[in-house]
């Protein structure tokens, strides 16, 4: 045994230890008193703790004097993470800094103060999971969710905002990285568990908490839309209903788990859109000059975007420049220093199926608003078989390509549609367009059938009218598409409309009430010249008695003469044999 004041590692480690253990194994009975017990367990004790010493004193002179590899950064990094945590699990998170993304001047902010006082509102109130702020392509989602972060931060408000832009982001380890960076949590590589980290993170969390989750629509696209939504609600009920997530998508939300409430953006009212235009004109003397504001505002359609954008090239063009490019081609000058009105429709666009991009493009071919049923006849043209033309709008109208400006009426923004007609024309694949089209025409074509019944049945005079008056633009045009399709004698118009020449005469006497004279004779102009059998015969002399009428009304009596004497078919071009 060595001597009592031998401190040295080998007396310890070695020669210390395995004597007792010799002593303590050989010998022939385990019983030991009390006494006897505490000495040797006092030295055994000394010597370990000496080893232990030793140990650590050599860990730190190496620390001091080793070279730092990749290796031994790592386990650095990984001894210092497990003290942090160690720390987190002991003290709570009482005081958490807000991450906030830069203010936008009151200056610049126009029109949209109810929208950002309805997020506020429910985000205070506390009653739902999720607030979601949707709206069509550039009407100002960001410019609220920032809004929105910036007054729930002030003092009175007693909130945390944690701002998260997830643009290009699709994965949930994407996403989650930005959430735990925004905590203030800067890794330069990203926990093994992410999901669980949030959620360990989120069981310390003392305060009152504010997501802001901007452009959220990769990964609500994405396979991982569920684990993204699932830790949404396990952070939310591990932070016992302190936490609300605001989200901005081009797409409403839906999750049992997490119950939302949604802050749709409409555009903005004509006086806020002039506004915002004019406040991008830096120059007083260009704002002084301005004479077209509402034509130009009329053309980018109130939207915050383009009219930001519109107004920033007030100094570069004059407004005569503008109005003309904007009237033949609004998605080529509508951008400025990468932002892009084409590039906001296309983001959206590309989100879509196949089928809802086509059917979009179809659509584009109403000029103004449409009934449901006429949406579903050109859908059809497109859909695939087992969806449902009903499903495809109702998804297009989540994403706000499609607005719903009352019941089941839907209409296309000016410069959606100008985006889709482009798509239309240059697709590498093609689009049904001319099928969207004539089925369109049936339709309509069919329902002047009907309003012409309901026009001379009783009690319903006046519905029928009025039926014709909401779609006047539809039915003009799809009496054009039709007039153009016989003349140009096609078969499927010819087949889908032929209930439109039966009782051919009431027809025509209700479409006398309907439509503008000129309109009118410019129809029956064009059905004459049609060298179609249907409009040969009895429709004929039809055709030329309506005309000869609607001449001696205007007093165009060689006109009338010319209609009435007329033998039936010596005008028509005959074919050659």
């Amino acid at each position: 045994m060595p001597v009592e004041d031998d401190e040295s590692l080998e007396a310890n480690c070695i020669t210390r230890i395995k004597c007792f253990r010799n002593e303590l194994c050989h010998s022939g009975s385990t019983g030991i008193s009390n006494g006897e017990f505490e000495d040797k367990w006092n030295k055994i004790s000394s010597a370990l703790e000496a080893i232990e010493i030793h140990v650590c004193r050599h860990k730190i002179q190496g620390l001091k004097n080793d070279s730092i590899d990749h290796e031994t950064r790592r386990a650095v990094e990984d001894q210092v993470e497990q003290w942090r945590k160690e720390q987190e699990e002991v003290e709570p998170i009482t005081d958490l800094c807000s991450f906030l993304p830069d203010n936008i001047p009151d200056e610049r902010m126009f029109g949209r103060s109810q929208e950002v006082q309805q997020v506020k509102e429910h985000v205070q109130n506390g009653t739902v999971s999720v607030v979601v702020i949707t709206g069509g392509p550039g009407f100002g989602k960001t410019t609220v969710a920032k809004a929105v972060a910036h007054e729930l931060v002030k003092p009175d408000n007693r909130k945390a905002v944690l701002f998260c832009s997830l643009l290009s982001k699709k994965t949930f380890n994407e996403v989650a990285t930005e959430m735990i960076h925004s905590c203030g949590k800067i890794y330069t590589q990203l926990p093994e568990n992410p999901d669980q980290w949030l959620k360990d993170w989120s069981k310390q969390v003392q305060t009152q908490v504010m997501f802001v989750l901007d452009n959220a629509d990769g990964v609500l696209e994405s396979e991982d839309r569920n684990s993204f939504l699932s830790t949404l609600g396990a952070i939310r009920k591990l932070w016992k209903q302190k936490v609300t997530f605001v989200i901005t998508s081009r797409k409403t939300l839906q999750y049992p788990d997490l119950p939302s409430q949604v802050v749709r953006l409409d555009l903005l009212s004509p006086e806020e859109a002039r506004k915002i235009r004019v406040s991008r004109v830096n120059d007083e003397d260009i704002r002084k000059k301005l004479f077209k504001t509402e034509r130009t505002v009329e053309l980018c359609g109130c939207v915050p975007l383009a009219l930001c954008i519109v107004g920033s090239l007030l100094s570069d063009y004059t407004e005569e420049m503008l109005v003309k490019h904007l009237e033949k081609e609004p998605m080529t000058l509508l951008k400025d220093d990468g932002e892009s009105v084409q590039t906001a429709i296309k983001t959206s666009f590309d989100l879509l199926t196949k089928a809802e991009q086509d059917a979009l493009v179809l659509l584009s071919m109403f000029m103004g608003s449409f009934d449901s049923s006429a949406a579903e006849a050109v859908i059809r043209a497109c859909s695939v078989p087992g969806t449902l033309p009903v499903a495809i709008l109702r998804s297009l109208k989540n994403r706000s390509l499609v607005e719903q400006p009352c019941s089941r009426r839907y209409q296309l923004h000016p410069l959606i549609r100008a985006f889709a007609k482009e798509i239309g024309q240059t697709k590498s694949e093609p689009l049904p367009l001319d099928e969207g089209e004539k089925m369109a025409c049936a339709h309509y074509m069919s329902r002047l059938d009907e309003n012409a019944k309901m026009y001379r049945s009783k009690d319903t005079c006046k519905a029928s009218i009025e039926s014709f008056i909401e779609d006047r633009h539809n039915f003009e045009r799809f009496l054009t598409v039709f007039s153009q399709g016989m003349e140009n004698e096609d078969q499927k118009i010819t087949n889908d409309c032929k209930t439109f020449l039966e009782d051919f005469p009431q027809k025509c006497m209700y479409l006398e009430k309907c439509v503008q004279p000129k309109f009118y004779t410019q129809f029956l102009e064009r059905l004459l010249k049609s060298s179609k059998p249907e409009i040969q015969s009895v429709h004929t002399v039809e055709l030329l008695c309506l005309l000869g009428h609607e001449m001696r009304k205007v007093g165009e009596n060689e006109k009338y003469n010319t209609y009435i004497w007329r033998k039936p078919f010596s005008s028509i071009p005959r074919k050659k044999n």
